[in-house]
């Protein structure tokens, strides 16, 4: 059973929507907090999963409750409600939040929101992924570029010219924010050539996100030395991947989490690559061999899959809900219940159709789940898909 604790200084709205949980024949655990200080006490005492607090209240609001939260009690999944529309505004309380509701609350929306974060927290806190993880004697860690870009974007007050001052001291993140911001998907009638410029179309949390991705990858891939073709394919397949996630989700803030997703959505095999190599060497034989698909592979070899790894590791480095979402998701998304696309969607729908497209000869990609077109007509995407397919993905 879900353990949910609700945050808000008008406990009786709080108290009725728990009896409207109730009555839809939803069976958490429900709690309910009047303030911040009650809630953090709730949190000392009690275990809960997901946490639903809202933004304005008195004394502590929600922001600086899911901070000290995050900070605390890093286990228990956030979810912010909020009755500002403002996308910029909540955009800001990325490094806080999970998740955003706008208010008024409806029981579906709020359903939907909590057991989604909730499978991802349990699935980052699963005993045969931590176990994996032990044996890997040093995490990467962030660097000091993309500590300082965290930084920035958890104050709200942060200037475009600080994030461009980190931005310009890294030359491949600069190339890689031009070549985003200039690509074909945003048809702008002329190049931007300036880092504040970029930064201030794409918004800094997507700077941040880029930084990240490309420091993974530079991170990661530096004791690799093993499996050079390994990387190699896996950067290649990250950007078709990434091209197409962007294309198939609507709104810039969503289409700039997808592509960056997508870079980054098989990060978990290139970890393993990197500091499990003898448990990588054996599960690609596995795939020339055996009949079953990479997924059941991984669990039978490693105890665990690529897709968790990933995620475990990109929210170690502080990169939002959705990319988090769609990187653990990717071999799975048709499970998600709710069915409008977004990054997870999008990254989930890329994968598989890149993957088909091509035999890929240094990634163990043999027997893949086939392609779900019942699931592409749900996500109302089955016709473009089949169009994709006709002429080929493009990956630019």
């Amino acid at each position: 059973m879900i353990q949910v604790l609700f945050v808000d200084d008008d406990v009786t709205v709080l108290e009725e929507f728990r009896d409207l949980l109730f009555m839809s024949g939803i069976s958490w655990s429900v709690s309910v907090a009047g303030s911040g200080a009650q809630a953090l006490q709730f949190l000392e005492d009690t275990y809960f999963d997901v946490i639903v607090a809202d933004l304005k209240m008195p004394g502590m609001d929600g922001a600086e409750l899911l901070a000290q939260v995050r900070d605390q009690y890093p286990d228990v999944m956030r979810i912010l409600m909020s009755g500002n529309a403002d996308v910029q505004f909540t955009a800001q309380l990325v490094p806080q939040a999970h998740q955003f509701l706008l208010k008024p609350l409806n029981v579906d929306m709020v359903y939907n929101s909590v057991e989604r974060v909730n499978v991802l927290g349990r699935r980052l806190a699963d005993s045969e992924l931590k176990s994996t993880l032990s044996q890997i004697t040093e995490l990467p860690r962030p660097p000091q570029s993309v500590l300082r870009l965290n930084a920035l974007l958890d104050n709200a007050d942060s200037a475009v010219e600080e994030v461009a001052d980190v931005v310009e001291q890294d030359m491949a993140l600069t190339v890689k924010l031009f070549q985003l911001v200039n690509s074909a998907y945003y048809g702008l009638s002329r190049n931007i050539q300036e880092v504040r410029e970029a930064i201030s179309y794409l918004g800094m949390n997507t700077v941040r996100n880029l930084a990240v991705s490309i420091e993974v990858f530079r991170t990661v891939s530096a004791t690799a030395s093993r499996h050079e073709d390994v990387v190699q394919e896996l950067h290649e397949h990250g950007n078709a991947v990434a091209a197409l996630a962007r294309q198939l989700v609507l709104g810039r803030e969503q289409g700039n989490e997808a592509f960056v997703a997508g870079l980054l959505h098989d990060v978990g095999l290139l970890a393993l690559v990197s500091y499990m190599p003898d448990q990588f060497e054996e599960l690609r034989r596995a795939t020339q061999t055996s009949s079953l698909p990479l997924w059941d592979l991984e669990l039978d070899i490693i105890g665990t899959n690529h897709s968790d790894i990933g995620a475990y590791l990109l929210n170690l480095w502080g990169l939002s809900f959705p990319i988090v979402e769609a990187v653990a998701r990717h071999h799975d998304s048709s499970s998600i219940a709710q069915r409008k696309m977004d990054p997870a969607h999008a990254v989930g729908v890329a994968s598989a159709i890149v993957t088909s497209q091509r035999q890929w000869t240094a990634l163990p990609f043999n027997h893949e789940h086939p392609l779900d077109h019942v699931y592409f007509k749900e996500l109302g995407v089955l016709e473009r898909v089949a169009g994709l397919m006709a002429v080929g993905v493009e990956t630019s």
